[in-house]
């Protein structure tokens, strides 16, 4: 799948398709939710990545006792409850419309 529905949104669709894939509404016009469906397994992605590079740097600050390790536990839950969001939001937005 590939984000042509949002490569071809204005500047102002875009954010009206990121507000729609971040907040708690689920209506909108059918572009930007068509839109938004495509961005999901995106944002998804991305979380991973980042969780996974997270997971990297504690391991790396646990070995060397840095004090670096709290600030990145904590960016860690953050990024993972990030996650569990887009994946919620995404399933959402799927089941909406089928």
């Amino acid at each position: 799948m590939q984000l042509t529905n949002y490569r071809r949104c204005s500047w102002r669709e875009k954010r009206e398709v990121l507000e729609l894939f971040w907040r708690s509404t689920t209506s909108s016009p059918s572009p930007i939710l068509t839109a938004a469906k495509e961005y999901g397994p995106y944002a998804i992605v991305a979380h991973l990545i980042i969780v996974s590079e997270l997971v990297l740097f504690i391991v790396i600050c646990l070995a060397r006792h840095s004090s670096l390790v709290w600030f990145s536990v904590t960016a860690e839950v953050l990024v993972v409850a990030a996650l569990v969001r887009a994946i919620q939001r995404h399933r959402l937005l799927v089941s909406i419309s089928g």
